[in-house]
């Protein structure tokens, strides 16, 4: 099936996220790894080079998925992703259908007709989808991205508060706070213009860093914590702007 150009713009990068989020909350799955993989996938795959015509938007995203359930070791056959993603995508039209393409017609005659020859096209793309998606991707699942650093982190900030003997009391705030590193995080994977500059390792421990500057809900001890293990990675760093980085999270549109 030829499909129209994805153009993955700022509108595409929002849809997107929201499809796979959406997703990821019907199948029970937790929104990191799952959804954070899922949405790393397909955003490392325009920027190796993925095919910006072979696939529409809505059959990337379904694959992502699919190959980020894979990657994290789950039983989940692709057919049952198809189906959590069909009905939401039937409801899909006018503009919002444009930006994920031909494939949602697919979906809608699946879903409303029951026309099991339409599912059978979409289950056929994702197939061969998931080939491209991971030659493009130089056949990697991908374990390296800003949000597997950032979990990196905030388990030795666990450790290190688990030492502490108000650590019942601290966790509450630190389950919020790892909630908005997160959440923060996605924001900025949806509106960075390209890969990295630095590093998906160096954007997680500063935009961690940049978190609990503005937000030291911890205590001394933690704080003490944080600058002897993050500080020194971020030394000589100074292309990251930390302003264009709280500006880039402020000004997201993403609720």
């Amino acid at each position: 099936m030829t499909q129209k150009s994805v153009t993955w713009d700022q509108t595409a990068k929002v849809e997107s996220w929201n499809l796979i989020l959406n997703v990821t909350k019907q199948m029970n799955f937790p929104l990191s790894p799952i959804a954070t993989g899922t949405y790393n996938f397909l955003y490392n795959y325009f920027f190796n080079g993925g095919s910006l015509t072979e696939y529409d938007l809505i059959t990337l995203c379904i694959t992502s998925m699919f190959v980020t359930i894979k990657s994290e070791g789950r039983d989940e056959q692709i057919t049952n992703v198809i189906q959590k993603f069909a009905p939401i995508a039937a409801e899909f039209s006018g503009d919002r259908k444009n930006v994920f393409g031909n494939s949602v017609d697919s979906l809608k005659l699946y879903v409303k007709k029951n026309n099991e020859r339409h599912f059978q096209v979409v289950h056929s793309n994702v197939l061969q989808c998931e080939f491209s998606m991971l030659t493009a991707n130089k056949w990697e699942f991908i374990t390296d991205h800003p949000f597997s650093f950032l979990n990196y982190w905030l388990e030795q900030v666990k450790l290190s508060l688990k030492k502490n003997p108000n650590y019942q009391a601290l966790k509450t705030k630190f389950d919020e706070m790892r909630t908005k590193c997160v959440h923060n995080l996605c924001l900025l994977l949806i509106t960075q213009e390209g890969p990295w500059p630095t590093g998906a390792h160096f954007a997680a421990n500063a935009l961690l860093y940049t978190i609990f500057n503005f937000e030291p809900i911890l205590n001394p001890e933690y704080a003490d914590f944080l600058n002897k293990q993050l500080s020194p990675k971020l030394e000589n760093k100074q292309p990251f702007d930390f302003a264009a980085l709280e500006k880039r999270v402020n000004d997201a549109i993403i609720p």
